[in-house]
């Protein structure tokens, strides 16, 4: 029996924004507000699919103090949950500046000097009890050395933006890369190139993830590189869209949506939060989604 549909070991970060106007190109532009939030990579992803219904859990270490208290509450008040969330001082949340340009373009600048995910030793009980696993780039590769033999008997859905080991990387069941970073790491440039590169035998779906653009997927039952295009909605800014893709994607693959419709319901959550400001501005409900796939139908 599954205790959550969906568990994420990962980072989390405290983000300070600024919403200038001017765009990325120019040299200065007026500060027209001043923001900070709770953010990060599984955080956001979590508490995205938190408010989407699903039952959640935030697994690995975390700091209890100033910054990470401040975590801990915001995760909690979104329906998280913390029973598997170890206390360790060395475990601060990252700390970020967010510079939002016109049009939701942004620059991100971040200090991850801390501790991030689980230790060896650590209990991985929690992540066998869950129906998915978020994992990101910094703790995709201890964890599923965590997990050894038990890693193929568990949907694993990969948001990695860095540099990762490779082996670990070949393991993940759902890898939802953004188009950007899986460009570089398989040295093509052309969406079909780019999935046919990043798929093996032990891959379900490969997903690439590309802003206005849309997204471009295949999944284990055709070979096809399929193309889901975006949704047109009025953009304020488009930090923490990924992050909520990644947590609506978990969410449908608990649900047991197949890879077209959990692609859909992902692209459009993320359309949603790039109405608001932040990963916290404008979450997404399950109406707000169901309303807006109802707009656009392919």
């Amino acid at each position: 029996m599954h205790q959550f549909d969906v568990a994420g070991v990962g980072c989390v970060s405290i983000d300070g924004f600024l919403y200038v106007d001017a765009f990325r190109t120019d040299d200065k532009g007026r500060i027209q507000a001043r923001e900070q939030q709770p953010g990060g990579n599984i955080a956001t992803a979590l508490v995205a699919a938190a408010v989407l219904g699903a039952r959640v859990a935030f697994v690995g270490r975390l700091s209890d103090q100033k910054d990470g208290a401040l975590v801990r509450a915001d995760l909690a008040a979104h329906g998280v949950d913390l029973q598997f969330t170890l206390p360790d001082s060395e475990a601060r949340p990252i700390r970020a500046t967010i510079v939002v340009f016109q049009h939701g373009d942004r620059f991100i600048a971040y200090d991850d000097a801390t501790r991030i995910g689980l230790l060896p030793g650590d209990d991985v009980t929690p992540l066998l009890l869950s129906r998915t696993v978020l994992l990101d780039t910094y703790a995709l590769a201890p964890t599923v050395a965590a997990l050894g033999t038990d890693v193929s008997e568990i949907s694993i859905v990969a948001d990695v933006e860095g540099e990762v080991d490779s082996d670990s990387l070949k393991k993940v069941q759902h890898l939802v890369l953004p188009m950007a970073f899986a460009r570089r790491l398989t040295a093509e440039s052309e969406p079909a190139a780019i999935v046919a590169a990043l798929w093996n035998d032990q891959r379900s779906t490969v997903v690439i993830t590309d802003g206005a653009d849309g997204v471009w997927f295949r999944d284990a039952g055709s070979a096809d590189c399929r193309h889901q295009p975006s949704f047109e909605v009025p953009v304020v800014d488009t930090t923490g869209c990924g992050d909520v893709f990644h947590g609506a994607y978990a969410v449908a693959l608990a649900r047991g949506y197949d890879a077209s419709e959990r692609v859909r319901f992902a692209a459009a959550a993320g359309a949603i939060c790039a109405t608001g400001r932040g990963g916290r501005g404008r979450l997404p409900t399950e109406d707000d989604i169901v309303d807006l796939l109802s707009i656009r139908r392919y």
